[in-house]
């Protein structure tokens, strides 16, 4: 059991979300070959993250990936 749990701790990263001053975060989402820009509450941001699988983007200016289509401001620590 203690091995499970350590596997599962060697899995987790973390991340925040870079938010403006009206509590917005800037995002991406993938359209087929194109992204639409825009922003959401962070609160909606933080459920993206939580019900989908988070890991480092490519993209620039967007480190917070989120199940390959949603692209977040902020910062990614592995």
């Amino acid at each position: 059991m203690k091995n499970q749990r350590l596997n599962e701790l060697s899995e987790i990263t973390t991340y925040r979300f870079k938010v403006d001053d009206n509590g917005d975060v800037g995002f991406l989402l993938a359209t087929g070959n194109d992204f639409a820009k825009n922003k959401m509450t962070l609160e909606h941001a933080k459920n993206i993250a939580h019900t989908g699988k988070v890991k480092p983007s490519t993209v620039e200016g967007y480190p917070i990936c989120v199940d390959d289509k949603w692209y977040f401001e902020g910062n990614f620590h592995e």
